[in-house]
């Protein structure tokens, strides 16, 4: 019995550093941002979910598609300025 309290305490252990670490991971790597949407919006991003995409996954490709799509209308307007 003791023994099986200690392999617990230890999985316990083993699962904490993991957490730390990945929490560590992803303040490095990472930007956390809390958004608020509306529930219509909501909905609207599930209906187009592909199998196994995630919402967070669906949302960062919407907004790096259009952080690129600004940046060559920015990089135009610069280029149309210089002319």
């Amino acid at each position: 019995m003791n023994n099986d309290l200690e392999r617990a305490k230890k999985a316990l252990e083993r699962e904490k550093k993991q957490y730390k670490r990945q929490n560590e991971y992803i303040k490095k790597n990472y930007f956390r941002q809390t958004v608020i949407i509306k529930n219509d919006i909501k909905e609207r991003l599930n209906n187009i979910l592909q199998p196994g995409e995630s919402m967070n996954g669906l949302i960062n490709q919407l907004l790096l598609d259009e952080l690129e799509k600004r940046e060559r209308l920015q990089d135009h307007e610069d280029h149309e300025e210089k002319i």
